[in-house]
Formats: C-alpha cells, structure tokens, sequence
C-alpha cells in the first residue's frame, strides 16, 4: 500500500542535510502521487488497479498535501546550503522542485515535466504492458500552439484502446505498413504504435510511423520525446515532419520526402478544435491517404483514417463539422458510379472517467462501383 507524504518525505528540519539522491527519490514520489493524470483519459471498463484507487486517495488529503508543499518550499528556502550538491545539479533539483510546486498548487504553469504512460497489450499471448515517457510544457496564453505540447485525453483513449485492439485498427497484416499522425502533439498515439508493434513481432511486417505538427515548438518537443524513448529500437522508428494542414492543395508538389509517398493508416485525436479543421483534414486524407486498388474488390489491409475527439460543449459545433464534411457510407448520393469519397465507415461513442465522451470514427475511402 502505497505511503502518505508525512510518512515517506525527510524530514523538513533536516533537508539540508539529506542526501542529493534521497531528495530525488522523495521527489520521484510525490511526481507519482500529485502528477495529475490526464482528465478523461481511461476508457469505463478499463482495469483500474487498488494501488491506483489508493494513490488517489492519497492526493486527495489536503493536510498531505499541504506538508507535501511545504517540504518542497522548505528546498527551494535551503537552496545551495544544502549539503554536497554541485551548482548543476541544483539547479535541476530547483528546477524540479518548482515544477511540482506549480502542480500542488493547482496552476497552469508547471513548466515542462514528465508523465509516464503504460497500456496493457492485452492480445499477446502473455499480457505485456508499453510504457511510454513523455514531456508537457505548460500553457502559454499567448502562444496558441502551446496546446499541442500538452497530452490530451483523446490521445490516451486511443494508444490504449490500440494497444488493447490491434486488429481493430489494421495491426494484424504481413503488408509493410505507411503510418501517418495528424497534430501529433506530444507524439504519445505514434510512440505507443511504435513499441506495441515492436511487442507484436511475427505479428507484421515493417511499419513507417511519421509523426506531424505545424507549430515550431510543438514540434520541437515531439523530437525531445522521440529522443527519450529510443532506448529501445521502436522509438527510432519514429520520424518527424512538418505539416500545414490548410495548404495541403497548394502546396503538395513540395512537401516533405516523408509525406510522398501514401499513408494505409492515418490517426487523429483531439485535431477538431476549429470549424476548419475537419475539411482542411479532408484535403489531407485526399493527398495522403492510400486510395483501394480498382481491380481488387477488398485489399487485405484497408485504408483507413481513426479519429478520435472529445464531445465538448465548448466545441459542439466543430465537433458536428465531421459528419457534415464525412458523410455516411450508405450514403452514396452525391458519387457517381465509379468515383470514391471519403466517408465515415464506423463510429462510436466511447465514455470515459470523469463523465467525458468522446467520439470516435473510422474515415476510409467509399465504394461507388
């Protein structure tokens, strides 16, 4: 059972006498108590573990959380008296000790700390989990791509739900696969799809995961997350580029040597923010997504783009912009025989903690023959 803060942080009056390494222990700790998870991000249904109801007990006591908060500004108070640390590693610790600080106070400015995500492969003959480490840099009111340097729930929705349902979502091919991540954020779905399938070996065959984004920053984090998860061979098969969702018509002869060649799977979670959104994504599948054979009646691997977004109130209406522009695939009136659309094959409600909703849809290319 998992301790409370009184119980496992040294004591304030000593801090400065504590070891440099028993400090970053307590403070691994508390990172896994007050760390908040992500809102909405775990399917109902989906295992919860007692430690985890324990833990949350846990950060839900406001007497511990107040000691926890003052024993951390007790370190930022000792600052360089304390005992044995080198100039580089305090200004780490500080570093890490305000960033917390931020957390326990409920703030938007946390500055850029790291979550630990671990879905379940649960269709491998011996259950075995993907951990993923990822890095959020807090909101920047003034820089509004500073949303996509954050993981959103739609994100872990969908890397677990894939890592539960391969198949589902096209894994289960010995067809070398081309994937495509549309406002990739943090990078988590391409990561959890790079070290799922490096767990699914003999499962398929080579895959190609380009993860994309438009803002600088954004981006530059995505390669920072890329980076530290490349201890295993999975994470290097992560590449980085580049996209501008609204120029996709004018500027496709110059894109990005990565984005050449046709994608088989395309994935999107929480990119439906603005009215726009959902036809400038169109354009994109119509350029990137692999159009079906016209002489095979059903290829082996389907062509598909999954989409996941939240059913917020503050953006119904653009959440209603994907059904307008993605029609239903029984509805073939504006096709003529012989042409294909894109259109919305399957789509589902999906409930999660918290009473958030999401919706998901598979968008893949119509039949009109």
């Amino acid at each position: 059972m998992p301790l409370v803060p009184t119980a496992v942080l040294p004591p304030i009056k000593s801090v400065s006498s504590t070891p440099i390494q028993q400090l970053y222990d307590a403070l691994k700790y508390l990172k896994m108590v007050y760390n908040p998870p992500v809102r909405g991000s775990r399917r109902l249904g989906s295992q919860v573990s007692r430690e985890q109801v324990e833990i949350a007990s846990i950060a839900s006591d406001a007497f511990e959380r107040a000691y926890a908060l003052k024993w951390l500004n007790a370190i930022l108070a000792f600052g360089s008296d304390i005992a044995g640390i080198e100039e580089d590693e305090l200004a780490t610790l500080i570093n890490d000790v305000a960033a917390m600080v931020a957390i326990l106070a409920g703030t938007a400015s946390a500055g850029t700390f790291s979550r630990q995500f671990v879905f379940d492969c649960q269709k491998l003959p011996v259950p075995c989990p993907v951990s993923v480490t990822i890095f959020d840099t807090s909101l920047d009111n003034a820089d509004y791509g500073s949303v996509g340097a954050q993981t959103w729930g739609g994100a872990c929705v969908l890397s677990e739900w894939i890592c539960r349902e391969p198949k589902k979502f096209g894994f289960v091919t010995k067809k070398p696969l081309r994937v495509l991540e549309l406002g990739a954020g943090t990078g988590l779905v391409s990561l959890t799809l790079a070290k799922m399938l490096s767990k699914h070996k003999g499962d398929h065959a080579e895959v190609e995961i380009v993860a994309t984004d438009y803002y600088p920053a954004v981006l530059d984090n995505l390669r920072r997350n890329i980076h530290i998860n490349s201890d295993s061979a999975s994470g290097s098969n992560v590449k980085v580029t580049f996209l501008d969702w609204s120029a996709i018509n004018t500027s496709s002869s110059t894109l990005d040597p990565l984005l050449q060649q046709p994608f088989d799977l395309v994935f999107g979670a929480d990119v439906i923010y603005e009215a726009q959104h959902a036809k400038w994504i169109k354009d994109c599948l119509e350029q990137l997504l692999s159009k079906p054979d016209p002489f095979v009646r059903k290829s082996h691997a389907e062509s598909a783009f999954h989409l996941i977004i939240p059913l917020r109130k503050t953006h119904a209406t653009e959440s209603a912009t994907v059904e307008d522009v993605f029609k239903p695939a029984d509805d073939a009136s504006d096709c003529t025989r012989g042409e294909i659309d894109l259109v919305i094959k399957d789509q589902e409600t999906i409930l999660c903690e918290e009473e958030v909703v999401y919706s998901y849809f598979k968008i893949g290319w119509s039949d009109a023959r």
